[in-house]
């Protein structure tokens, strides 16, 4: 038997039959393999998958969710969880038809350029975000926090970053603002729009919300979670507002900025009504700012102008639409003490008011001055709506609003 296989293996045959031909085959069944699709998931299910990622929606905010409240803790935990990435596998065939597999390194992060060898990331996850993808979806946190994994250094600075065009139009040109609430009372007799006051315009709109879309927007603003209210304070280098949490706003705040609010038919029932009422696009409006007040909570006295956005892409805020999405028991009445006018919180209300100057509506209109009274008994539910000169999403897009 020995002496059969040595002449066979002599003339140049096999122990088994048909292996030589299957090994001169296999360049071309991975070829094969490879383009209909079946190599790759053959790969998949032999190695672990990549990192699991959940693209954030809103394009300032931290990825995964927004950095406060128990949203923010779940993120974080799922974040410290996110293992590197996978090295791929590559197929390789030797010249003898034998198949090996070798794993290459995963890509590296964007080196950062010499110039700018300060730039450190503010946030330990931005290699890993920036990995799944995140820099360019998520480009107005990513870019300023983690600009050292999107190697976008260079726009740190904000007038790199947000640049203002030359030439743009306002939204609300010089003399349209008295125009505007004239047509309210008008065209909007259902809202049962009231003066309060003329010079500076301060309109009451007693039907301006159903009792559905306030539920709505309470609910909405429970499902995201209410965390402590902020003040905008200094410009910072990177065109950002530092933060301020201070006993001058007492209240709660959550933004309608995720998808299931933003989606839901009612707020954008809302939103439509605002547009059709202040004639400005529904891209030159801030996200809603839902509100909660308990009784001793308040707002002191403020304007809503903000005059760092002269300098950015969405200009500073024209309008304020504040609603009332619940009755209070006692107090809670906005006071514009300027002009000696208080609104009573009533379910359904809204009050409408402009932060600039009819003739000049880029120079803030200082006896619009206001504040939030403190709730003395009951809960108060209440929305802001600020609407800018200027497109505020595009810009909020790319951290271009402060």
């Amino acid at each position: 038997m020995a002496k059969k296989s040595s002449r066979r293996q002599a003339r140049g045959g096999s122990l088994f039959p048909g292996t030589a031909l299957m090994v001169a085959a296999l360049p071309c069944m991975v070829i094969a393999l490879s383009k209909s699709g079946l190599l790759e998931r053959w790969l998949l299910s032999r190695h672990a998958p990549p990192p699991r990622h959940v693209p954030t929606h809103d394009s300032t905010a931290r990825p995964e969710a927004h950095s406060t409240g128990a949203t923010a803790r779940r993120a974080s935990a799922r974040a410290a969880s996110v293992e590197p990435q996978q090295q791929p596998a590559v197929v390789e065939v030797g010249a003898s038809g034998e198949v090996t597999l070798r794993s290459e390194p995963a890509p590296s992060p964007p080196a950062v350029p010499a110039e700018h060898t300060d730039c450190e990331d503010q946030d330990p996850n931005c290699p890993a975000w920036q990995q799944a993808g995140e820099c360019e979806a998520n480009p107005g946190y990513m870019k300023v926090k983690c600009a050292a994994s999107c190697a976008t250094c260079h726009l740190r600075d904000y007038k790199k970053r947000c640049p203002k065009p030359d030439g743009l139009d306002p939204g609300v040109p010089p003399g349209a603002m008295d125009a505007m609430f004239a047509r309210i009372h008008e065209e909007f007799a259902e809202l049962k729009p009231v003066a309060l006051s003329t010079s500076p315009h301060v309109l009451q709109l007693d039907n301006f919300l159903t009792d559905e879309e306030c539920a709505a927007l309470i609910a909405r603003g429970a499902e995201k979670g209410f965390v402590r209210s902020e003040d905008a304070g200094a410009m910072r280098e990177d065109g950002t507002m530092t933060p301020i949490t201070s006993h001058h706003r007492t209240s709660f705040t959550a933004w309608c900025d995720n998808k299931e609010c933003l989606a839901d038919p009612l707020i954008q029932r809302v939103m439509a009504r605002a547009e059709k009422l202040t004639l400005l696009n529904s891209n030159h409006s801030e996200f809603i700012q839902i509100l909660q007040y308990h009784p001793g909570q308040y707002y002191g006295r403020h304007h809503d102008f903000i005059h760092g956005q002269l300098l950015l892409p969405c200009g500073p805020r024209v309008y304020t639409l504040f609603m009332y999405l619940s009755d209070v028991e006692e107090g809670g009445e906005t006071s514009f003490y300027d002009i000696g006018i208080s609104v009573m919180p009533k379910k359904g209300r809204a009050v409408l008011w402009p932060s600039v100057l009819n003739d000049e509506p880029f120079t803030p209109d200082r006896r619009t001055n206001h504040e939030a009274k403190p709730v003395v008994k009951g809960i108060k539910y209440g929305a802001n709506l600020w609407l800018h000169q200027h497109d505020f999403k595009s810009a909020h897009r790319l951290g271009c609003t402060g």
